[in-house]
């Protein structure tokens, strides 16, 4: 299984921290979205042209570089891939593992950081680095922390007009799918691949960012667990569910080893399944499926196809 996860990015894991061991929901404390805004207000006008940004998440770097402050990122974890321009910014290890001697000679002005990494904001407060923290694990979040950094570093207006494309394309698919039957969505976030079988899968849970994306798109998650974010089933599990429709999520790596059609072949073991018989198993590996930054609404447009049977 870890080898699975570590191929993924970072973001990966974090949205899969409950299959790395904390697989119970917890209770944690969340960062105020209205506390995001008003700390970024009364701190803009620190923020120069010179300032030195360290983003220390992969959705946190792809909402600077979506807002032209690329320039000013001048470290970053090994995890920020995208925009490809982040290859050549210095890395500072990874989530859970910043290197804080590098952070500390990067000299930057400000590090920005999920307010779900505690102990790294913790540490990055003890050496006197100045922390942003902000909350990605939602729709609502995720929208906040773009005005957030946007008026941050002013560039709100940039910030605004992203915030009005997203919102005009998720209305789009709200419009999409209103008219359409709701069908029962189960996505596979992590399994071995290739085997001719199905076992030992993770699903998305309930309460979940991936749960707010089925049900934005038009349809219900067919896990109803609502104690564990990302629950293992088996085959026989899975045709208990019977979902209408499966997403499996599968890393790069994985699917260039084998094929597409190798992949999809695995589920046909269990061809009673709704989703199995009636072909409607789609396997995605882009990147951004795991990362819960500006790029969801690609996500989301994704699954609103698939539901609405529009051709993928």
């Amino acid at each position: 299984m870890n080898r699975v996860i570590c191929i993924f990015s970072i973001s990966f894991i974090v949205l899969c921290a409950s299959i790395a061991g904390q697989r119970y929901v917890k209770k944690r404390k969340r960062i105020s979205l209205n506390n995001q805004l008003d700390y970024a207000q009364s701190n803009k006008n620190i923020m120069n042209s010179d300032v030195k940004i360290v983003s220390v998440s992969p959705s946190i770097t792809e909402i600077l570089f979506a807002l032209d402050l690329g320039e000013k990122v001048v470290g970053v974890t090994r995890f920020c891939t995208y925009p490809p321009e982040t290859c050549v910014i210095p890395k500072i290890g990874g989530y859970y593992d910043l290197n804080y001697e590098v952070i500390v000679a990067l000299e930057p002005d400000i590090a920005i950081i999920r307010s779900d990494n505690e102990h790294g904001e913790k540490e990055l407060r003890r050496l006197g680095l100045k922390c942003v923290t902000v909350d990605n694990e939602t729709i609502e979040g995720i929208l906040a922390s773009i005005k957030t950094i946007g008026t941050l570093f002013n560039v709100l207006e940039k910030a605004e007009l992203m915030l009005e494309d997203i919102n005009r394309r998720i209305k789009a698919v709200k419009q999409k799918v209103a008219a359409k039957s709701t069908p029962s969505v189960m996505i596979s976030v992590e399994r071995s691949q290739g085997s001719g079988m199905i076992k030992n899968v993770f699903v998305a849970g309930k309460e979940g960012f991936y749960d707010e994306m089925i049900n934005l798109a038009g349809g219900k998650n067919a896990c109803v667990n609502e104690k564990i974010k990302f629950p293992k089933y088996s085959s026989e599990g899975i045709l208990k569910l019977n979902p209408q429709i499966i997403i499996d999520l599968v890393p790069d790596s994985e699917k260039e080893k084998g094929n597409v059609n190798k992949i999809l072949a695995d589920w046909n073991c269990i061809e009673e399944v709704d989703a199995v018989k009636n072909k409607r198993v789609y396997v995605f590996s882009q990147d951004y499926f795991v990362i819960p930054g500006p790029r969801f609404i690609l996500i989301l447009e994704k699954i609103a196809n698939i539901i609405s049977g529009a051709k993928e």
